[in-house]
């Protein structure tokens, strides 16, 4: 079966947080992580260098893209941020759909939206665990790597082509 849509995870799979400003540093914990507060921003999040393509590809073949996270927070400004709100069909945000993955119910929120069958999607995320639960669906799954997005150039457009989606480099 055709994949007839894509589901992506947002951290570590199309953004990653890495930027602080200089009078940031006070918000990082003892973790290395900063706080939850400074994530809210999205000038903090970077795109990993092949989304843009991967979006405009997939916009390009009328394949609509979902985002499926767990984030506490909307993800949508750092997509408008890029210019790519309009890339994006639906997103299934563990806060308002009221389950989190691996829950299968948060995948069909997004499959719901989109109107497309598990067996005809793809969901690409950071984690086998909670972003391969699609899979409980009949969803296919790709696994990436949530490197500094400066280690990870194409990433998401090897994990498209393995599922026969031939994104050009």
């Amino acid at each position: 079966m055709a994949i007839e849509a894509v589901l992506f995870d947002f951290s570590g799979t199309l953004f990653r947080w890495e930027a602080l400003p200089p009078w940031g540093a006070d918000l990082v914990g003892a973790d290395g992580r900063a706080s939850a507060a400074e994530q809210i921003d999205p000038a903090g999040w970077t795109p990993y260098p092949d989304v843009g393509a991967v979006l405009d590809f997939l916009a390009a073949h009328g394949i609509p893209v979902g985002v499926v996270s767990n984030l506490a927070f909307d993800p949508r400004p750092a997509f408008a941020r890029q210019g790519w709100d309009s890339r994006v069909a639906a997103f299934a945000l563990s806060h308002e759909v009221g389950a989190g993955k691996p829950d299968p119910r948060i995948f069909q929120a997004a499959l719901a939206a989109l109107g497309v069958d598990p067996g005809a999607a793809l969901m690409v995320g950071d984690s086998a665990v909670t972003d391969g639960g699609a899979t409980e669906l009949g969803c296919r799954f790709a696994l990436v790597d949530p490197l500094p997005t400066a280690e990870r150039p194409d990433a998401l457009i090897d994990a498209l082509r393995a599922h026969g989606l031939a994104v050009p480099r």
